[in-house]
């Protein structure tokens, strides 16, 4: 994976655990988050969420987590809150910041900076999404479009593509066990690993397959090959051993080489997304 950082800073205020004295973090090319139960690691994590959706909907994220005033700090009255970012763009960086409340259950944006443009209410198609999904108020942008256009394309591009693995099923019945659909893309990774296997299986074409045979043996020392067989439709993943005459399949690994795998496939891209959010919690 190449060492780059998307976002050098993010300030968080009014949002969810996140008080209204703000907090600001710095973030480098690789961040762990170690912490009690209840310290505010999702949270934290849940931001990046709300970056990913602001290119189409803001909401997606929201709803599932009780609605707008669940994500309101509840330590004020009629609280505001602000996500604020500064990005390690290729020429130079620059700030994004929104803000937002919650106004009888509906999402009002109150604010929006790019740089150093504030983009208020009149600006946008409507209070619930951002110009950078709908656009500006063609009524009311005249030259602000033009000044800003080209960072909302960088914006929209680098939020959107940011991947989040979160939702881990390894036992019985989890789709890192059964043989998996052809169909399905080579990249990126999907977040339940139904396309593992193909996903593994481009990686043997882009990189050296010693490289990443390496790698696997790190956790399993008698693996000899690592190999993707499709046929019937599906795709299989097997693994051969050093003393066995036929290989092993992905049904019978155990889930601590499964997890591993998972992580292998997303650690080796050679072409990664912008920022990955992996969250692990107590998987047993």
């Amino acid at each position: 994976m190449k060492n780059k950082t998307l976002i050098r800073k993010i300030n968080l205020q009014n949002f969810l655990s996140y008080g209204s004295q703000g907090e600001e973090i710095e973030l480098q090319p690789l961040n762990v988050l170690i912490g009690t139960n209840g310290s505010g690691k999702s949270n934290f994590i849940e931001a990046f969420r709300i970056l990913k959706a602001i290119p189409t909907d803001l909401m997606a994220p929201i709803r599932p987590g009780g609605g707008i005033n669940e994500f309101i700090w509840k330590g004020a009255v009629a609280s505001t809150a602000v996500l604020e970012v500064v990005l390690n763009n290729a020429e130079q960086d620059f700030n994004y910041k929104i803000s937002f409340r919650g106004a009888n259950q509906r999402l009002e944006i109150l604010l929006e900076v790019i740089e150093q443009t504030e983009i208020g209410k009149e600006y946008r198609l409507s209070s619930e999404q951002s110009v950078i999904a709908r656009g500006f108020n063609p009524k009311a942008a005249g030259a602000k479009t033009l000044f800003v256009n080209q960072e909302l394309f960088y914006l929209k591009n680098q939020f959107s593509d940011i991947g989040f693995y979160r939702d881990w099923h390894l036992g019985q019945g989890s789709t890192l066990r059964k043989p998996q659909h052809t169909d399905l893309p080579e990249h990126p990774l999907e977040e339940d690993g139904s396309n593992l296997g193909l996903v593994l299986n481009d990686l043997q074409y882009q990189l050296p397959s010693q490289q990443i045979l390496e790698q696997f043996k790190k956790i399993y020392p008698d693996a000899e090959e690592l190999n993707i067989k499709i046929y019937g439709g599906t795709v299989q993943i097997f693994i051969r051993e050093k003393s066995f005459s036929q290989p092993i399949p992905a049904p019978r690994l155990s889930d601590g080489t499964r997890h591993y795998l998972f992580l292998m496939a997303l650690l080796l891209d050679p072409n990664p997304a912008p920022l990955l959010c992996i969250e692990e919690p107590e998987l047993g």
